[in-house]
């Protein structure tokens, strides 16, 4: 088994300035090197730097001369084309590319999350909330998209240099943005932090000033990611590491040698991560971190790699078409983001808009049939679950990750004896599907189905069960046994409409996000945010924020529903409806 040695250097590091308009990402990116494959990668790069900086070079050892720079070639189509001769060669000769790309706007959305939602601080959520990425990455898209960029603006700086004073004040201005913008029962979450602002604010400060400022930048946080990446493959793939190199880094040098220093020296513990194998955990196979002191050939492969995935990163985004030299180009780069895993060899964090467009371009490069929507989220979802603080903004159509759309509770015709759900034979011969099933959303149609439908042949005698949302997990179970046997159901929304026939594949991942949604909700502590109950004289009834931004109420346990475009609204529409308001 060969040994490898990983190389990595930065692109689009601005410190702790996360709203460089001209550096909207930060790149951490290397390549694993056979050590057998030293020499001859060193000597391709030692051409591609005597062709690029002739002046320096002549007269000169290579460690002397200066180096040949990503920005340089990434101008000309000449550039271009060496680069993807480069990355041929490389990955002729045995070496594999591995990067970290973070778009920093999103990563400021992301901070707000962790700043103020914190269960240690924020007593509206429960310490499960720690380790929910999913809802985490939801929330921090939705005020990525939500919030205006002078809000956005205005914490990364108050975040560069914070203060009790500052962080209130900002804190405060999110909420009502929160509550006017998105909807007031994240704006109540977030405000659940105002009480404990001066123990939020501390740590804060003090990480601002700690390692040279190193602590209040992306790029540490940045790094971790990378060395648990690295160390996932080392673990997983069988690689085996002699070294890390990363290029010289004067200013947050320090910095960087005690956070290895101290994943080296951790506990032998792992905290999982939703969505990916990756852990983070004491490091157990890189036995040695490098920073260069001094010019290495080698290490321009990497400044060559991270300054081509940012550059690409940034024409995506722009939405500025590639050309045919860059993308060949991206062709060597961009495609490791849909790569089976083990190894896995990329970790994006970007706003779901940033994903949605990078997937496309990769589409665009390999064909449309070449990227599944699996392999599109291998790392998140291209079609997020059904987010537990949805927009409120009057659009009352279904979520773009939902299916089908179905009310609660379900009715279903089981068997008496056997306890298994009816089957009926297709009406025609020549039917795709040789049987299908029923669901009904009224208990009554359910029961007059059974009555005109009922047929000599049957063996036992049937029976209408309800489901609600306590018991979505049978319902999940009743799906996945319908399809065994078909793929086709008919929902019977109302008695006056014609039946809605669709997959029985498409309704369980529908009523499996509804799950995660009310699980996530409610194991974050959020559940007594979305979810109320109300008292009127002896009448009990709940309102809900649903999936979709509409509000929904109904008389407990099962009385009618209704809908309105805010809590007050849907409050008051039920009471009007079911004449309690008089």
């Amino acid at each position: 088994m060969d040994t490898f040695a990983l190389y990595c250097d930065e692109s689009g590091n601005s410190g702790p300035n996360y709203i460089d308009k001209d550096q909207p990402f930060y790149v951490l990116a290397g390549w694993f090197i056979p050590e057998s494959s030293l020499v001859s990668v060193s000597v391709e790069l030692e051409k591609i730097r005597a062709e690029y900086v002739p002046d320096n070079h002549v007269g000169k050892t290579p460690l002397d001369a200066g180096e040949a720079k990503s920005t340089t070639l990434l101008r000309t189509n000449r550039g271009l084309r060496r680069l993807t001769s480069l990355f041929e060669f490389m990955g002729r000769s045995g070496c594999l590319p591995i990067f970290l790309v973070a778009e920093k706007r999103y990563c400021v959305a992301a901070k707000m999350v962790e700043t103020f939602l914190d269960p240690d601080t924020n007593e509206k959520f429960a310490m499960r909330f720690t380790g929910d990425t999913v809802t985490k990455n939801e929330i921090a898209n939705t005020l990525y998209d939500q919030l205006s960029q002078g809000i956005l603006d205005d914490f990364a700086n108050v975040y560069r240099n914070p203060s009790t004073d500052s962080l209130r004040e900002i804190l405060d201005r999110i909420c009502d943005s929160v509550r006017s913008g998105i909807n007031s029962e994240l704006a109540d979450a977030l405000a659940g932090a105002l009480p404990r602002i001066d123990e939020i604010a501390r740590p804060e400060i003090e990480s601002a000033k700690l390692w040279n400022g190193a602590a209040g930048t992306l790029n540490l946080p940045c790094l971790v990611s990378f060395l648990m990446l690295v160390e996932h493959n080392a673990q997983n793939c069988s690689v085996n590491i002699s070294k890390l190199v990363h290029d010289e880094q004067a200013h947050y040098q320090a910095g960087y040698e005690a956070v290895f220093d101290m994943f080296l020296t951790a506990k032998d513990s792992a905290i999982s991560l939703p969505h990916t194998d990756v852990s983070i955990a004491k490091i157990k196979n890189i036995p040695m971190f490098e920073i260069a002191t001094r010019v290495n050939p080698i290490m321009q492969s990497a400044d060559f790699l991270a300054g081509t995935v940012n550059y690409l990163f940034k024409k995506i985004t722009n939405g500025t078409d590639l050309t045919d030299v860059e993308r060949n180009l991206a062709e060597f780069v961009l495609p490791a983001l849909v790569l089976p895993d083990n190894p896995k060899l990329t970790w994006p964090i970007l706003s779901q808009r940033t994903m949605t467009k990078s997937f496309a371009a990769i589409r665009g490069l390999l064909g449309d049939e070449s990227v599944s929507d699996t392999q599109s989220s291998a790392r998140r979802p291209i079609v997020p679950e059904m987010p537990v603080f949805p927009v409120v903004d009057g659009d009352t159509k279904p979520h773009n990750g939902q299916r089908v759309k179905i009310d609660l509770p379900l009715f279903v015709p089981i068997g008496d004896k056997t306890d298994s759900p009816l089957f009926i034979r297709s009406f025609e011969d020549n039917a795709e599907h040789g049987c299908f099933v029923t669901l009904f959303t009224r208990e009554q149609t359910a029961e007059e189905f059974l009555s005109a439908c009922r047929d000599e042949s049957w063996t036992e005698s049937f029976h209408v069960e309800r489901f609600d949302v306590p018991q979505l997990t049978q319902i999940l179970e009743l799906l996945d046994f319908y399809a065994k046997h078909t793929d086709l159901v008919y929902v019977f929304d109302s008695p006056l409409l014609e039946p809605k026939p669709t997959s029985v594949k498409h309704l369980r991942e529908g009523l499996s996000q509804v799950m995660s949604r009310i699980e996530r909700a409610f194991l974050s502590g959020a559940g007594d945010l979305i979810f109320q109950r109300h008292q009127h004289g002896d009448v009990e009834f709940a309102s809900l924020l649903a999936s979709s931004g509409q509000y929904v109420a109904r008389v407990l346990p099962d009385g009618n529903l209704y809908t309105g475009e805010s809590r007050e609204e849907v409050v008051q529409n039920l009471l009007d409806g079911e004449e309690l308001s008089k």
